[in-house]
């Protein structure tokens, strides 16, 4: 991903900035349908926590996120988990820093430079100086550019250990999300829907899955087959 791909060489016409409308999201992964989380994770989809600021979709996905890895037992999940969520998070604000640079090369916006400030405190990002600035934030990305390119490295190889495909899109690892919510159905021995399963309810039956494994394998290690 380049950061602030070509903000400075494209014009449209000047538009009135709406007022965000009153922030309304949700906290708790009980009322975080698996739905949502598949658009997040898989899609950059957000618009199932709620409305709000960017930096408060982005803090609220950092919540359910860490709620959701806290939930799950299984050291591999969560180790895919909290990498998933940091490359979102490096993803959103690329995202996010995008697209105040595109309102701010049309019209200066204070609320838009207030929040380039709190995430680059170093730079006043002032009517004079925001471009000088964001020229500074792209030449300084270099770091997270390394970082999110690192993190991409280490879920390749956790992605490796669970599926031997070397390359896996979003609609592959949608797929592999879906089939291990299978599993999950198989051995409950219920189908569970998307639409209406919450992300703590995954996270509950993830873990039963996981434990049933694990015996049958240490089963396995004793007795040499499964009784």
């Amino acid at each position: 991903m380049s950061f602030l791909n070509k903000i400075f060489h494209r014009k449209k016409a000047a538009q009135p900035i709406p007022e965000p409308p009153p922030s309304k999201l949700i906290d708790k992964i009980s009322n975080w349908m698996v739905k949502g989380m598949i658009d997040c994770c898989f899609y950059n989809d957000f618009s199932s926590i709620g409305t709000g600021s960017p930096e408060e979709i982005q803090a609220a996905f950092g919540n359910l996120i860490s709620q959701y890895h806290d939930a799950c037992k299984s050291e591999h999940m969560k180790q895919y988990v909290r990498l998933s969520a940091s490359i979102k998070t490096i993803e959103f604000q690329w995202q996010t820093v995008n697209l105040i640079a595109e309102i701010l090369k049309e019209r200066f916006c204070e609320s838009a430079a207030k929040y380039l400030r709190e995430l680059y405190p170093l730079y006043p990002f002032t009517q004079e100086t925001f471009e000088h600035d964001l020229g500074m934030v792209g030449k300084g990305e270099i770091a997270n550019q390394i970082k999110y390119e690192r993190l991409n490295t280490e879920l390749e190889k956790l992605e490796k250990g669970l599926k031997k495909d070397e390359h896996l899109n979003t609609q592959q690892k949608h797929e592999n999300f879906i089939n291990r919510l299978f599993e999950i159905n198989k051995y409950e021995g219920v189908k569970y829907d998307i639409n209406t399963m919450s992300v703590l309810e995954l996270a509950i039956a993830e873990n039963r899955l996981s434990k049933y494994i694990e015996d049958l394998n240490d089963q396995i290690k004793k007795n040499g087959s499964v009784n």
